[in-house]
């Protein structure tokens, strides 16, 4: 069996849905990842997004979990990409950084594993591209 962490934020953190907003995040998270044989160890619950990536707390510790616990745990399950970051440069930062240790991420609502034709992936592989090109 896959096990998974999940990665939960709100929008807003004063928001009075947060409860709602939570609970249907885990629930497809939860869904998606049963109809996969995917085990979910641990779900990171973020309570803003804004701000950079090393402003997330439940991020970072959830990126030095997956450090400690590779490879049991190789599998990151977002709701929907802009959960994890609305930017498409910080989503691809994280991606990314994510790739480069070797753990999958995966989207319910963004078709399952972000890679091949999805538009973040390819904006990386881009980003890739030319930082090889300029390293040369």
């Amino acid at each position: 069996m896959v096990h998974a962490y999940s990665y939960i934020t709100l929008s807003d953190q004063n928001n009075a849905a947060d409860k709602d907003i939570v609970s249907q995040q885990d629930q497809a998270i939860s869904e998606f990842a049963h109809g996969n044989g995917i085990a979910i160890e641990r779900t990171f619950y973020e309570k803003r997004m804004a701000g950079t990536t090393e402003s997330r707390e439940a991020l970072v510790e959830m990126i030095a979990n997956l450090d400690q616990n590779y490879p049991n745990v190789r599998v990151v399950i977002v709701e929907k990409l802009d959960r994890l970051s609305i930017d498409p440069m910080t989503q691809a930062h994280i991606i990314l950084d994510l790739q480069r240790k070797r753990i999958r991420l995966m989207s319910v609502k963004d078709d399952g594993e972000i890679q091949g034709d999805h538009p973040v992936y390819k904006l990386i592989q881009q980003l890739c591209a030319i930082a090889e090109y300029d390293g040369e």
